[in-house]
This record gives C-alpha cells, structure tokens and sequence, in this order.
C-alpha cells in the first residue's frame, strides 16, 4: 500500500484466506491510514476478487519428500497446508513471506534441506525443484483487494455481492464503539468484519467491513453518515464489488 500511495497507479493486497480467515497486516495498512488522510484519502479500493491459489512445496534440486528436514513459509500458508506438514513430521519455521522463503531455502547454507511452500514462480525464479503443485489441505482461496485512485467522477459498478470497508478513530467516551456499529444494524447491514489496532495511550483504531447488496447501498451511506456523528477521523473505501469463486 505505501509503494502505491508513493508512486500512484493500482495494486492488489491480500486481505482474507479461506483456510486461515483475515490476514492482520494489510487490514492495519488500512487504519495506519488514518495517521495521514480522513476523508480526503487519495487512496481507494475499486473492488475485490477471491482466487483460487495453489500452494506449491519447493526445494533444492535433488532433495526428496522423504529428505526434508524443515519447512518454512509465511503463516498463513502455513495453516493451509497444516495437514500435510503435520504428516511429513518435520520442523516449521515462518518467514515474511513465500517469496522470501523461496529465496532462504535456495541461498542460506543452513536450509539445504529444506523446503518452501510458495508459487511455481517462485521456484522457476529461484532455481528450485517442485515436489508438490498443489501442497495445500483443502481449496487455497484468498481475497484480494484491487487498489488505485479514488474514484472522482465515475462510480463503481456494483453487484449482487460488494463490500465496504470503514476505517475510524472514535471519540473517547463510554459506548463509542457500539454508537458507531449501531446504524449499521439500523440500516440492515451486515458486518462482515471488525478489526481493531492499538494506537497507545490505551486507544485504539478500528475497521469494519461490511456487505451489500446493490439494492441496499443507499441504506450502506445512510448508516455510514450516522456512524462518522461519533468518529474523530475516518476513511470510507466502498462499497465496491466482489468477484471471483
């Protein structure tokens, strides 16, 4: 997100996975946000798509299922593949990402033996054997968020399915947080999600996503014009659509 805010175009950003439910560090790209923008973020998110990912195991050329003596990956991958590691009896360790677990397993004297779980790019990139397409337990499905420039005057078209995601800092008094998610359910609108981050000093920011149809996006503005009466700063990206499985 900050190399787009930095050099403007589009982006996508993983945000959910079906084995392993909200991935927490780009929902909190989000809320940091609030640091530098309210409503006049340059920053939008022009819709969202579910893809079905295969996580690949990858090793040395040479080295065997049966010869693996660890594997490293980013968590989530991790927990999407946690069956079959757990069958393989072997060491995990977590890396920052699969990318960069590619690029250990084939550089670090230390991980000779052992394997990465991450895409056939990765593997093509780095020289490394694929013992395993499709490594994970059950369908590796993840959402993404699509990025780019707010959109000034052409609106989103939405479908059947699109979400919204509201980023605010509240008001520090008793029961802000309810007063914020009550016209939500005023309205008839579901929340999909919320998140919190602290911030210090006992405070905390806060992200909801919620769903909607295309038929309810007016009671959508309605409950996020009553919710922003008790917020301090907020940032509204949505509601924008969902495609994909």
């Amino acid at each position: 997100m900050p190399l787009v805010l930095e050099h403007g175009g589009y982006g996508a950003i993983a945000t959910e996975t079906k084995a392993q439910g909200r991935v927490d560090p780009p929902v909190n790209s989000f809320i940091e946000l609030l640091r530098g923008y309210d409503a006049n973020c340059p920053l939008g998110a022009l819709g969202a798509t579910r893809m079905k990912l295969n996580f690949a195991l990858i090793a040395r050329p040479g080295v065997q299922i049966s010869e693996i003596t660890k594997i490293v990956a980013h968590p989530k991958a991790l927990g999407a593949c946690r069956g079959r590691i757990k069958a393989l009896g072997v060491e995990v360790t977590e890396a920052q990402s699969n990318g960069k677990a590619a690029e250990d397993i084939a550089r670090e004297q230390e991980l000779i033996g052992a394997a990465a779980i991450a895409s056939r790019i990765a593997a093509e990139k780095y020289g490394l054997t694929i013992l395993s397409e499709a490594f994970e337990d059950e369908e590796a499905i993840t959402t993404f968020f699509l990025l780019g420039p707010t959109p000034k005057h052409s609106p989103l078209v939405l479908g059947e399915r699109n979400r919204g995601l509201f980023v605010f800092r509240t008001k520090h008094v008793a029961g802000a947080l309810v007063k914020v998610l009550t016209p939500f359910s005023e309205e008839g609108i579901n929340l999909f999600h919320i998140h919190s981050l602290y911030v210090g000093d006992g405070e905390y920011d806060f992200a909801i996503e919620t769903e909607c149809s295309e038929r309810e996006t007016e009671m959508h503005s309605r409950a996020v014009t009553k919710a922003r009466e008790f917020v301090i700063r907020s940032i509204l990206f949505g509601p924008f659509p969902v495609l994909g499985v």
